[in-house]
């Protein structure tokens, strides 16, 4: 359903914490889809970070790395992107941690 698409979503690469929430709302094979989609998100922001930065600009790679900015994809980030966006990458990153129990919570619930 679209509320399930919405909650899976909105884990925005935080994989730990978005599929125990979604699991517990929806059930084991939702939190599973959630889990993988989160992990591939990573991935994807780590390995296309170079194209993602060379077609869509010098932040796209802090929104397409999400909630993992500010650590994991730091220094990716900083590579393709410049030091300059280290703070930028860091709120960014702070930010969606911070919303990623309200949203997720917000959509499965609907």
């Amino acid at each position: 359903s679209l509320t399930d698409c919405l909650a899976v979503g909105s884990g925005f690469g935080y994989y730990s914490l978005s599929s125990i929430f979604i699991t517990e709302y929806k059930g084991a094979e939702l939190g599973t889809i959630a889990l993988l989609a989160n992990i591939f998100r990573e991935m994807m922001a780590l390995l296309g970070a170079p194209l993602i930065r060379k077609y869509f600009g010098k932040l796209a790679p802090i929104s397409a790395a999400g909630v993992n900015s500010m650590d994991v994809l730091l220094p990716s980030i900083t590579q393709y992107s410049g030091k300059d966006v280290i703070p930028i990458a860091i709120f960014h990153g702070i930010l969606i941690d911070m919303s990623v129990p309200v949203f997720v919570s917000f959509f499965c619930n609907l």
